[in-house]
């Protein structure tokens, strides 16, 4: 680069005063390569950059900032993972970052919940229109892939935040502080909804019926299971942004979430211990597809080091840490089972839907045969109580669990699941199903 430059120099004083034009002639040439040089090296530079940009870390970081910096403009479809290694150490965030970052997913997270909302609308709506259309006297059975459809939603566009989220704040940051101190003021402020009691009815009824799977508390739930399956596939998980800390294990992260519950008791939201109900039923249901006995190891690797705080409360969650676990393990007995049944009913669409991205659908009309209604009874008859650190009533918080799935999964229509007959009543259905249990044992 510089030898051109050099000769331009020398000649253009050597023929000063000896060329006519003041050797402007022989003085180009020499001033043309010299540019070309500095061109072939800016485009050298250029490269080495945009090669070094496309690495784990420095791509990342890239990534959290264009995310915050477009705001709401997320394109699913720019999501290139081809270069990614989970092993690499993920990046660092400012706190400032982290900050910023939590309102962008809150935006998305509030608007892809008003995108199925209308989804599911417009479904509703379809199918309004074409079964008014039939007649009366006709009577038109379902197959059994529309029977499946009606009992499970997609929540891939949810799945694809989720996973973002994950990859970009942790699961600390998508745990307790986009979902922070058990405030969703945000979440209605976004959507420019009222904050009023009508707003709470999944709360009210705890998921059942007119709860739809747009809703905050199912979101809560959803959360958990993707987060499951991302950390069942990849081996890794981000788990603190900011220190850059990672879980590769179900029960490392299960330790993390309840010391955190702990640390934080009088800050932490709802939304954990939802969540990891979801992620207890997706990591069972994935791992033992064929459950035939209680979990013990499962759950004592994954709720058992934390029953020393079994009677530490969450102050703004309501919630006892350590009982938590519990009822998960009941959800999830009810998922595995759950699942099973489908498998039998449906399945060439089961095959396919193997993943925390199709979800049974809440008061869709998951109905239990007798014979999963008497697996789950007999799954949740484990005595615990010799381990130390267990609760002595882990049969009760399981069937609490399996008790509360029924209800949320079961028909609209079903008045004993409904959420206006009383829970009492509705919990006795259920143990009426058990005893029938009981009484096919004994013959």
């Amino acid at each position: 680069i510089l030898l051109p430059f050099h000769r331009y120099y020398c000649t253009s004083q050597e023929n000063m005063t000896n060329s006519p034009g003041n050797g402007v002639g022989i003085r180009l040439p020499f001033l043309l390569v010299g540019l070309a040089s500095v061109m072939m090296l800016a485009v050298t530079w250029c490269t080495f950059f945009s090669t070094a940009a496309t690495s784990p870390m420095v791509r990342s970081s890239l990534q959290i900032k264009n995310r915050i910096g477009n705001q709401y403009d997320h394109n699913y479809d720019d999501h290139d993972d081809d270069d990614y290694d989970p092993q690499e150490t993920p990046p660092r965030m400012s706190p400032l970052d982290l900050e910023a970052a939590t309102t962008l997913f809150r935006k998305q997270l509030a608007r892809i919940s008003q995108v199925m909302e209308q989804d599911a609308a417009a479904t509703a709506a379809a199918q309004q229109s074409s079964s008014s259309s039939a007649t009366i006297t006709t009577a038109v059975a379902k197959s059994p892939e529309q029977t499946y459809r009606d009992m499970t939603v997609d929540i891939s566009p949810l799945y694809e935040i989720v996973v973002d989220a994950l990859e970009t704040v942790g699961a600390k940051g998508l745990y307790f502080r986009v979902f922070s101190d058990g405030e969703l003021d945000w979440w209605f402020d976004i959507l420019d909804r009222p904050n009023g009691k009508e707003q709470w009815v999944c709360w009210e009824t705890h998921g059942s019926n007119l709860c739809g799977p747009h809703e905050p508390w199912w979101f809560y739930h959803y959360i958990g299971a993707i987060t499951a399956e991302k950390l069942l596939d990849e081996g890794r998980l981000l788990w603190d942004p900011v220190t850059g800390e990672t879980v590769q294990t179900p029960a490392e992260f299960m330790l993390k979430l309840h010391v955190t519950q702990d640390e934080e008791k009088h800050a932490v939201g709802d939304m954990s211990f939802h969540a990891q109900h979801a992620f207890l039923w997706q990591y069972v249901a994935t791992t033992r597809p064929d459950l035939d006995r209680f979990p013990d190891d499962i759950t004592k690797e994954l709720c058992g080091d934390y029953y020393a705080f079994h009677k530490v409360k969450s102050p703004t969650a309501s919630k006892i840490i350590g009982y938590e676990c519990f009822h998960g393990m009941g959800h999830a007995i009810f998922y595995a089972v759950a699942r099973q049944q489908m498998m039998q009913q449906y399945p060439q669409q089961m095959k396919k839907s193997l993943t925390a991205r199709i979800q049974y659908k809440p008061s869709a009309g998951l109905i239990l045969t007798q014979e999963s209604w008497c697996k789950i009874y007999k799954l949740c008859q484990t005595d615990l109580s010799e381990v130390e650190g267990y609760i002595d009533d882990a049969a009760v918080r399981c069937i609490g669990g399996a008790r509360h799935s029924v209800r949320i999964f079961s028909a609209d229509g079903d008045m004993r699941w409904h959420y206006t007959t009383p829970t009492k009543v509705r919990n006795q259905y259920f143990d009426d199903e058990m005893e029938k249990c009981i009484k096919l044992e004994e013959q």
